[in-house]
């Protein structure tokens, strides 16, 4: 299981610990996910290193519509 923190690095910390209690493995991976760069290169790292990404719960953030598909990008363009 992978545990992203934008900036909470204790926090996400404690939280693989909570995870590693019950028997599951886990890691900490810190990125932004409102930087298009840098959520590529770490699902990219994460999808090289597993076979699969079975979940993803993202609660990082709020919008009306509530699809990531419509997010826009700092620049303004679709994802």
């Amino acid at each position: 299981m992978i545990i992203n923190y934008k900036s909470n690095e204790k926090a996400a910390l404690q939280t693989v610990s909570l995870i590693q209690e019950k028997g599951v493995q886990g890691e900490a991976l810190q990125f932004d996910i409102t930087n298009q760069a840098e959520t590529k290169d770490a699902i990219g790292d994460v999808a090289s290193r597993f076979e699969s990404i079975d979940v993803l719960l993202n609660n990082a953030g709020v919008t009306a519509d509530g699809l990531l598909l419509m997010m826009f990008e700092k620049t303004g363009t679709l994802w």
